[in-house]
């Protein structure tokens, strides 16, 4: 099972990721079966000795107890491994797999209403930063809003309302498995580079390494004087040979990227 690459640049393990779910499934599983062992009626035998035994009586209160911490460890078991899923599924590079909890955990904090007009009825669950600008699927990124001000949102562009639990690879996606495969096989990349400008260029790059810059990074390549709000976008780092020179190039920028 192949590598996975995050929308920061870093790489999972597929059969690491596979591993951490049946992880959660068993703790889970354990969690049930101890809670219905723990919530089964004593026997006949066992209430008659509870009423004329006070040893007998000590013991199987122990026991209650002792399954009780069982339970507590298996709970916190699985909500750890959970966490350490989530932190994979909150830098999915396209719709992560618990999508559809993340809607329900911002349907109730944004109390069903479009976070834009404040209507209620069918609403997307809009990413306020895109994930090919270096956002993320956490909830502190997403919003809900009504088809009229997800259109607004995107400069006009038509949304309908639709299931978005797709397993087509998004573009960046796209974009950061090929690059993450010329990183791994030492593989030149040639692309077609679109500045701010709006004007393009065709380059060809020997990759360095692909991550996203911190606020630091991008105060040393920008100066500190300028005043920086969040962190940048994924960026590829390597030599430019139309340059000649070491260049970053950010990867939402690049188009129709070939190894070579």
């Amino acid at each position: 099972m192949t590598d996975g690459v995050l929308v920061d640049g870093s790489v999972f393990h597929k059969r690491c990721l596979e591993r951490l779910k049946r992880d959660a499934e068993d703790f889970k599983f354990r969690e049930q079966r101890l809670l219905s062992e723990l919530r089964k009626p004593l026997g006949f035998i066992d209430n008659i000795s509870m009423i004329f035994f006070r040893s007998r009586q000590i013991e199987l209160l122990a026991a209650k107890q002792h399954l009780a911490e069982r339970i507590r460890v298996a709970r916190d078991e699985h909500e750890a491994t959970l966490a350490k899923i989530r932190l994979i599924y909150d830098l999915w590079p396209t719709y992560p797999p618990d999508w559809d909890e993340r809607q329900r955990l911002t349907n109730a904090r944004d109390h069903y209403s479009c976070n834009g007009c404040g209507i209620t009825g069918r609403l997307h669950l809009h990413h306020m930063r895109a994930l090919s600008e270096g956002g993320t699927n956490r909830l502190e990124n997403l919003a809900l809003l009504c088809e009229k001000c997800h259109s607004a949102q995107h400069g006009g562009r038509k949304f309908k309302y639709e299931d978005r639990r797709i397993n087509e690879p998004s573009t960046i996606e796209k974009k950061i498995e090929l690059l993450n495969k010329a990183l791994s096989q030492n593989k030149d990349v040639r692309f077609r580079y679109k500045k701010p400008d709006g004007s393009t260029t065709t380059r060809k790059v020997t990759p360095g390494e692909m991550r996203k810059l911190t606020v630091p990074g991008l105060q040393s390549l920008l100066g500190r004087k300028i005043k920086i709000e969040k962190e940048g976008k994924l960026c590829l780092f390597g030599y430019c040979h139309l340059r000649k020179a070491k260049r970053t190039f950010a990867v939402h920028r690049m188009q129709r990227i070939e190894l070579c």
